[in-house]
This record gives structure tokens, C-alpha cells and sequence, in this order.
């Protein structure tokens, strides 16, 4: 996911990951802005306080609004988060909050409609976008805690109600160049780059 951030079209200003887990993505790009910041649900204090030049944060984007002035960041990225929120509305208009305008979001989550999941929902099971084990179990959760599935059209109607237009979108995974031919169906998830208005 570096390569995407890589990609944008300017550099610098302040940062803002959604979702930074242990940060290291943070430690990845750090040097490539001015002042980078990360939030998770969970606590990785003895991570974080090994990243020099970045501030950490516990966040529950469900309880409360981002800890952030409007029109903080020049880049917020959210990598595979949003399907574990329950309120995704909230959680997007929050991140447009941030951005400042003409800036950018990148935002990835699993695609539903991968043909994968397709043909296991011909086959009578749900789609597995979070979970690598099946059946699925008390223990690990219901499909890896995912509470919301996405496709490309849905992901980029949703981030268009609060202001923020795709430039670019791509997936993970081998034969990128592959995927682009049919993307709603050969994503295996959906990374999309978005500029605020």
C-alpha cells in the first residue's frame, strides 16, 4: 500500500492512517511527510513508541468523531477498516472532515463481489472477505469480524455522499493488469484513491 501512497500526485503536509494497527505503515512513509498520525481500536503502545516522528492515538470511530481539527490532513489512508465499523456514514464523513480540500483519502476494503465469493454464494456460502478458515467460529468470529461487505460501486457511491471523487482504483493481489479489465469481479478488494472537493 506504500506504492499507492507513493502515487498521489504531491507529497508532504501532515498524515493520518485509519485503522494503523502496530504503524507500520507509518514507519514505511514517515519520512515523505511533515508530521504523520495514526489510530486504531487497539493499543500498541510498545510498537508505537518505536516510530520516532509520528503521534498514536486509541480511537473508537463508533463512539466518537476523530480527535482532529477539520481540514487537518493532506493524506488519510483507511486500509481494510471500514468493514469492521458499525457505522460506516459517520466514519467516511469523518475522514472528509480531515482532509483538507483538493487532498487525499485512499480507502481499501474486501470486495464482495469478487467472483470467488460469487461462485461460493452459487455454492450456498457467504462470502469469506475476512476469515481464512470455514465454517466459521465462535473463537475467530463471524467472517473475521467484518460487519459491512462492499463492492467498487457501492465503496465509491458511499465516499461520493461527503465530497470525495475517485481518481484511481486497483486491488491487491498477483496479474494487477489483469484485474483492471473487469474490476467489480476481479478485485479481490478495492483500494481507491479519492480527492476532496
Amino acid at each position: 500500500m506504500v506504492s499507492l501512497i507513493e502515487r498521489l500526485p504531491s507529497l508532504g503536509g501532515n498524515y493520518l492512517d485509519i485503522g494503523c494497527q502496530a504503524g507500520h505503515l507509518i514507519r514505511a512513509i514517515r519520512n515523505r511527510f511533515d508530521k504523520c498520525a495514526g489510530i486504531d481500536i487497539g493499543n500498541y503502545g510498545r510498537w508505537w513508541e518505536k516510530i520516532e516522528n509520528a503521534e498514536f492515538y486509541i480511537h473508537d470511530m463508533d463512539k466518537d468523531r476523530l480527535p482532529f481539527t477539520d481540514e487537518s490532513f493532506d493524506v488519510v489512508t483507511s486500509f481494510m477498516t471500514l468493514e469492521h465499523l458499525f457505522d460506516v456514514f459517520g466514519a467516511v464523513e469523518e475522514i472528509a472532515r480531515v482532509i483538507k480540500p483538493g487532498k487525499y483519502a485512499i480507502v481499501e476494503t474486501p470486495n464482495a463481489a469478487y467472483i470467488k465469493h460469487i461462485i461460493g454464494l452459487l455454492r450456498g456460502n457467504v462470502p469469506r472477505t475476512g476469515a481464512q478458515q470455514y465454517p466459521f467460529s465462535r473463537e475467530k468470529g463471524w467472517d473475521g469480524q467484518h460487519l459491512h461487505y462492499f463492492t467498487l460501486r457501492e465503496l465509491i457511491r458511499l465516499c461520493r455522499q461527503f465530497g470525495l471523487i475517485p481518481i484511481s482504483h486497483t486491488s491487491r493481489g498477483r496479474y494487477a493488469w489483469l484485474r483492471k479489465f473487469y474490476p467489480s469481479l476481479l478485485y479481490a478488494s478495492i483500494a481507491i484513491t479519492f480527492r476532496k472537493v
